[in-house]
């Protein structure tokens, strides 16, 4: 299964009423599983910083097919590593909570990623997104 644009923009607008619900404004972006992008939005008054940052977590989460929340732990033990893979990635690779894989059957399919909010929020966010599917 592919992840397609319909699907992501389902993710992105339950992402987006989370987001204006608990009073935030973010970024949210979908990407499949190579961290190609299919879909982003910018909330009015996002950092502009957000959307960047946002496609580094769902960068991160696709290609490890966990979450950046995990992906953060195992780098505080391997900062060089995870350092590097940043660089090669030309800044689509970002830990921190906040970015979720999409997974059906095990199988994954892209990631969500969110950035604005605290990084609790941002997580949440990202999983009333996937839950909308």
């Amino acid at each position: 299964m592919v992840m397609k644009l319909d699907d992501a923009r389902k993710i992105i607008d339950a992402g987006l009423a989370k987001a204006k619900e608990i009073g935030v404004n973010i970024s949210i972006v979908v990407v499949n599983e190579e961290a190609h992008v299919i879909s982003l939005s910018r909330m009015d008054g996002a950092g502009f910083l957000t959307p960047d940052i946002a496609l580094g977590k769902a960068g991160a989460a696709a290609a490890f097919k966990r979450s950046s929340a995990e992906i953060q732990t195992a780098a505080e033990n391997r900062q060089t590593f995870f350092s590097g893979i940043s660089i090669l990635a030309h800044g689509r690779f970002l830990a921190g909570m906040g970015g979720l894989p999409i997974l059906k059957d095990k199988q994954i399919l892209g990631a969500v990623g969110v950035s604005g909010a605290k990084p609790e929020q941002d997580q949440e966010i990202a999983q009333v997104g996937i839950n909308a599917l």
